[in-house]
């Protein structure tokens, strides 16, 4: 099957964090969606990042100083991880109406 890329598709962008770049792929971007909950977010974490992230209030402080998501949120509701070891990872973030987020982390390998 092939696909073509749309051109108002969402594009990584790197965001700095503590020394590292994450690329940032803001899923609510995606041409024709109109604001729907929850809004998505999906990061590639170096290992070494992922590490420092892994602080709820770290997070969030993160989140609200690149503003990534509107309105900021105000707490990790809840946060699971797939296990794995590798040295990048995916960080899906949802973000709901009342301004929390749930995070799941997935190893994508090396």
């Amino acid at each position: 099957m092939t696909r073509t890329k749309r051109s108002g598709a969402p594009k990584w962008v790197d965001v700095k964090f503590d020394g590292y770049t994450l690329k940032l792929l803001d899923v609510s971007e995606i041409e024709g969606r109109a604001k729907r909950w929850p809004e998505i977010v999906l990061f590639q974490v170096p290992a070494a990042a992922k590490a420092r992230l892994g602080s709820g209030n770290t997070l969030v402080d993160f989140l609200n100083a690149n503003n990534v998501l509107n309105p900021q949120p105000s707490q990790v509701a809840q946060s699971a991880t797939i296990p794995g070891d590798c040295k990048v990872w995916h960080l899906v973030v949802f973000h709901d109406r009342t301004c929390q987020v749930i995070v799941l982390w997935v190893p994508i390998g090396d």
